[in-house]
């Protein structure tokens, strides 16, 4: 039996697919260009774009690539769950509450932390982590998740945001049953959902693009490593990328498939993601994973116009989705708010020339006055979404 690696495709990450919010149901449906990070054509898709394809453009037929044989992993292998944390005193505690009343239990918890000022380190001791330090001035998303990984045990790594939690008791076994079950399975992702602290734009992001409906073989590399599973002897030989400024998920996720791996969406392995940022926090997001496809998938433009435009459309669809939940009047400024900053950064981010200077680096990792604040216990906020 023999497997086709798929063709490059450009598929951005939870934050920048969200340009017209196309869900997997929409897609499956019709055969649209996407193009590049923003577009096939800007009017159309934006950065919300999973690989679809042209219907008149040539098809590029790779090499065929042999099924990667693994032996079928124990139904009980050992499980660590990897967290990376900045300052996440206010939502360590839910995420430690929800892991402990799962009905699959983990072997080991890590937290990575770089640099936490607040109280996320006494809180992850305090739950039975362990905990594993990492530079301010060495941080890269990917190069935290890599120290985690080798520092830990199991052969099922778990990585989830510290600002998540289980929506119930069976997400875990849920997460990590299709690697038990089916040995070409390199990665497993679950669905997510925001609640009452969930800025509007955001929760209809997720909800488009983790449905209710699983996908056990997905045929394109969008991820998300807030609630994600893989095999840690296929992350051993597949380090995560750790020169991006996002979408470090993603890179891995376009990897595997193209040696063969399949990804599997499991619907039923849901958290809450709660992002609580502010303007500047999240035009950052936006503009380091702009930048960060830009290197994965090649090189994209996004001129002011098209950035405009999708402004303007994706402010009035959730504007349209608010009204019938009578969400409208308390979101009528947060709305444009959010689209304005998500744009705004997804532009600079394709404006980007070349590598981001290092002062820009540490801007998207860090807040600002964080190296001033570093000795200050509880003093500094949040850092990172």
């Amino acid at each position: 039996e023999r497997r086709t690696a798929r063709t490059p495709v450009a598929c951005p990450g939870l934050s920048l697919e969200s340009a017209i919010g196309t869900s997997r149901k929409e897609r499956a449906g019709r055969a649209t260009p996407i193009g590049g990070a923003i577009k096939t054509r800007a009017s159309e898709t934006g950065l919300d774009k999973a690989p679809a394809r042209r219907e008149n453009a040539p098809r590029i037929r790779p090499l065929p690539r042999p099924r990667p044989r693994r032996s079928v992993t124990s139904s009980m292998a050992g499980i660590s769950i990897v967290i990376r944390a900045l300052n996440e005193a206010a939502h360590l505690p839910a995420l430690f509450d929800g892991i402990a009343r799962q009905t699959r239990k983990p072997e080991e918890i890590l937290l990575v932390d770089s640099g936490s000022t607040d109280d996320s380190v006494a809180l992850a001791e305090r739950a039975g982590a362990r905990v594993v330090a990492i530079a301010p001035s060495a941080f890269t998303f990917g190069r935290a998740l890599n120290v985690g990984c080798d520092a830990a045990s199991g052969a099922l790594l778990v990585f989830v945001s510290a600002h998540t939690y289980p929506l119930d008791e069976r997400w875990l076994e849920r997460l990590v049953a299709p690697l038990e079950a089916h040995d070409d399975v390199a990665l497993v992702y679950g669905r997510q959902t925001g609640d009452s602290r969930s800025a509007f734009s955001e929760t209809e992001i997720m909800r488009r693009w983790f449905p209710p409906e699983s996908d056990r073989d997905q045929d394109h590399p969008f991820c998300n490593n807030a609630n994600c599973a893989v095999r840690a002897s296929v992350r051993a030989t597949h380090p995560y990328d750790e020169d991006l400024t996002g979408l470090e998920d993603m890179a891995w996720a376009y990897r595997i498939q193209q040696d063969g791996y399949r990804i599997w969406y499991e619907a039923d392995a849901a958290v809450v993601h709660v992002h609580e940022e502010g303007f500047a926090q999240t035009m950052n997001r936006y503009r380091r994973e702009a930048i960060a496809h830009k290197r994965i998938f090649g090189h994209h433009r996004m001129f002011a116009l098209e950035a405009l435009a999708l402004f303007v459309a994706n402010t009035a669809r959730d504007y349209l989705a608010a009204l019938p939940r009578r969400r409208l009047r308390t979101n009528l400024w947060a709305i444009p708010r959010f689209r304005f900053a998500q744009f705004w950064g997804a532009w600079l981010g394709f404006r980007q020339a070349g590598e981001p200077p290092r002062a820009l680096k540490r801007r998207f990792y860090y807040p600002r006055g964080f190296a001033r604040r570093a000795g200050k216990p509880r003093s500094s906020p949040k850092g990172r979404p």
